[in-house]
């Protein structure tokens, strides 16, 4: 993996995405317990076990997960009822609400999944239907998807999550549409091998710190009017080429968009960076032959448009709209 430059990038920005790279990697470490708070008598029981789901299912009361869907092409509908790990807010190690692996379209809706290590894990397989959940309070993940693709993730919530809303990694060609991202370290992480993946109509919100967006694989698009914010970067692309940021919003944050080295060929385009602490849009020395068209910038902390390669290099900034700019190959 290459190397960025620390004499060119914050050191802030270098050790963020390192650790979220390592978090990936070392998901299975045990993770700190948050302190409980004082629960209600009746929640400190625990619903009877889940189990494995082989047919089209309604749940008719909570449950204890796992929940595994151990067969293709089912439905399992939560009927409005939680699938949980634990009578007490403190979520077990390794614990996994719902479990989908090397299956194919399923379709998993209309519930509540907390209080786990990480709340759906879907792995090898693909074609799955996610709809209509609230996944929360879980120690690692909301939403884990790995090696599955053609996946369909749609109006659901994750949130209050220990590190991501959704983490999407060796995956492709997977949909999160007007997803609601609240309250986690991290909001939505497209990582190693995770290509050609579209996040649509979404809004991420933060907590202050951690990074809203964060695409480390190529051909990825962003579009459709998701909102960034409350980060300290709002999106941020590293090692990868051909990826889209379109009709998106990344304001009040720290920096609004930043591209890292050896980022090529990624469009920035009818997008507002508005608002932030530090640049609006911001291109790191190493990404070039980039295009940054029709944006909007303006009251950012620092530059509202910046790009740190000497005349621009090969990266094309055309027909923006800002305020101040560190380059007069700006535009």
């Amino acid at each position: 993996m290459p190397t960025l430059p620390l004499s060119r990038m914050p050191l802030r920005g270098l050790a963020r995405w390192a650790l979220a790279l390592s978090l990936v990697a070392v998901a299975c470490r045990d993770l700190p317990e948050a302190t409980s708070p004082s629960r209600p008598q009746a929640d400190l029981v625990a619903p009877p076990p889940c189990g494995t789901v082989t047919s089209n299912t309604n749940l008719s009361g909570d449950c204890t997960g796992p929940l595994v869907v151990g067969a293709s092409g089912i439905t399992v509908n939560l009927g409005g009822h939680a699938v949980t790990c634990g009578p007490v807010p403190n979520p077990f190690d390794f614990s996994v609400g719902i479990e989908i692996f090397d299956q194919t379209n399923d379709h998993v809706t209309n519930g509540e999944v907390k209080n786990c290590d990480r709340g759906i894990r879907v792995e090898n397989g693909g074609s799955h239907e996610l709809s209509n959940l609230n996944v929360h309070n879980h120690g690692f993940s909301g939403i884990d998807v790995e090696r599955s693709s053609n996946n369909d993730i749609r109006n659901t919530i994750s949130s209050f999550n220990t590190q991501y809303g959704v983490l999407v990694s060796g995956s492709s060609n997977n949909k999160l549409n007007q997803l609601q991202i609240e309250q986690n370290r991290f909001g939505i992480l497209l990582g190693l091998g995770a290509d050609n993946n579209v996040v649509t109509a979404s809004s991420v919100l933060g907590t202050g710190s951690g990074i809203g967006i964060i695409i480390g694989a190529s051909n990825n698009t962003v579009d459709l009017s998701t909102e960034v914010s409350q980060f300290d970067v709002g999106i941020e692309i590293a090692f990868s080429t051909g990826n889209t940021i379109r009709a998106t919003n990344s304001s009040q944050n720290g920096d609004g968009i930043v591209l890292f080295q050896n980022v090529t060929n990624t469009t920035i385009q009818s997008s507002d960076a508005s608002n932030n602490d530090g640049p609006g849009i911001r291109l790191l020395s190493g990404a070039t032959s980039n295009l940054i068209r029709s944006n909007k910038a303006f009251g950012n902390g620092s530059f509202d448009l910046e790009d740190d390669n000497a005349a621009c290099d090969a990266n094309r900034w055309k027909s923006n709209q800002f305020g101040t700019a560190n380059q007069g190959c700006i535009h």
